[in-house]
């Protein structure tokens, strides 16, 4: 990531922490749009980075729709296509964005895109990911 898009995600976050929405708003729209302006391959591993430190280790970034469906979600799901270790389980560590997404209901209800079917592949991909089997084990008790 850039200076500049180092200078807006810090902007958006200062913005988040005064809590005036209109100004979180077009901090989180401003950093998103300079963000395009990186090769998809820095795009996704600035949110591959970010995914991880959220559902691993966390991290207590809020986030905002808008940057779940444009930059974590789309890293993710590249990156489970490619079989990236950790990418499913922390796709599952944004079930709750998922749900509210309702172009995404589909594979919902087709059973792609559940909490449950992500951990599943989380530990397809990766036999010894304990905390997807954790997660799973949880989620089935």
């Amino acid at each position: 990531m850039t200076k500049l898009q180092s200078d807006l995600w810090n902007a958006y976050l200062k913005a988040e922490n005064r809590g005036l929405r209109a100004e979180r708003n077009d901090a989180l729209e401003r950093f998103l749009d300079s963000l395009t302006s990186l090769p998809l391959e820095a795009q996704h591993s600035w949110s591959l980075s970010l995914a991880s430190k959220i559902v691993d280790n966390g991290e207590s970034t809020p986030v905002r729709m808008p940057l779940f469906r444009r930059a974590i979600l789309p890293a993710l799901e590249n990156a489970i296509a490619n079989r990236t270790h950790g990418a499913a389980r922390w796709l599952a560590g944004f079930a709750q964005h998922i749900y509210k997404c309702g172009d995404l209901r589909p594979r919902l209800v087709d059973g792609s895109l559940t909490e449950h079917t992500l951990l599943l592949t989380a530990v397809e991909h990766d036999p010894s990911d304990t905390a997807a089997r954790r997660k799973l084990l949880d989620l089935l008790v």
